[in-house]
């Protein structure tokens, strides 16, 4: 290791090879938990799983800053997405396509909404 390595080790209280081992992350999410999109409420941090049933792309502000909407849907419900100046979402996700997403939900304008949340899309697995 350099000497700039250690030194941001040292400041993060790792001087040994043992206080590295033992550092903890500060926060675990649990995302194996999958919740129906009726149990969330505001201000809960969620993993949902869902089919991506629409996706859009619009400027808001003077700044014109993108914001990509999309409403995810399962048999329970459907949950508004939103990213913001991330364009190519609007892009690269389609409608339709099976989706896990992680975030914390909020109201915004009366309605629960997931702002910029973390995503998967699922595939089918093929074995050889």
């Amino acid at each position: 290791m350099d000497a700039k390595t250690v030194q941001r080790l040292e400041s993060m209280g790792a001087g040994t090879v043992r206080d590295l081992l033992y550092m903890l992350p500060r926060r675990y999410d649990d995302r194996a938990d999958i919740t129906s999109i009726a149990d969330i409420y505001a201000g809960g941090t969620f993993t949902l799983e869902g089919e991506l049933v629409n996706i859009r792309s619009t400027n808001v502000g003077q700044r014109r800053l993108q914001l990509v909407e999309g409403t995810l849907r399962d048999n329970t419900g459907a949950i508004d997405l939103q990213w913001f100046g991330q364009a190519f979402l609007a892009r690269s996700l389609q409608a339709g396509s099976t989706m896990v997403v992680h975030g914390k939900a909020e109201l915004n304008r009366g309605r629960l909404t997931v702002q910029s949340p973390e995503y998967d899309v699922v595939t089918e697995a093929r074995l050889p």
